[in-house]
């Protein structure tokens, strides 16, 4: 459900969750119950650092997959209580 802004006349600027069918009715304010028009907003472009890192590695390697080595002996150098799949139909996709 989005987060849609609202302006109410006597108590002013809101946000609240609708559906996208009820995005263009008038919405009551949360403080006096008025009617309150929907306001036109920017669009949230914020992304926290982890994740707009891990979407820009997506995107680099969406054409051309990195591959990745394993050091000799076989293991990654940690035994954290689960297995690894050895064999992927997608090699360069993470399966952690």
């Amino acid at each position: 459900m989005p987060l849609y802004a609202y302006d109410c006349d006597r108590c002013g600027p809101f946000q609240d969750w609708r559906s996208m069918s009820e995005s263009g009715d008038p919405h009551p304010c949360p403080r006096c119950r008025r009617k309150a028009r929907r306001a036109i907003s920017a669009p949230r472009l914020g992304i926290p650092g982890a994740l707009k890192q891990a979407h820009a590695r997506n995107e680099k390697s969406q054409h051309e997959p990195e591959v990745v080595r394993r050091k000799a002996g076989g293991g990654h150098g940690h035994d954290h209580g689960h297995r690894h799949a050895q064999k992927s139909r997608h090699p360069w996709m993470v399966g952690h």
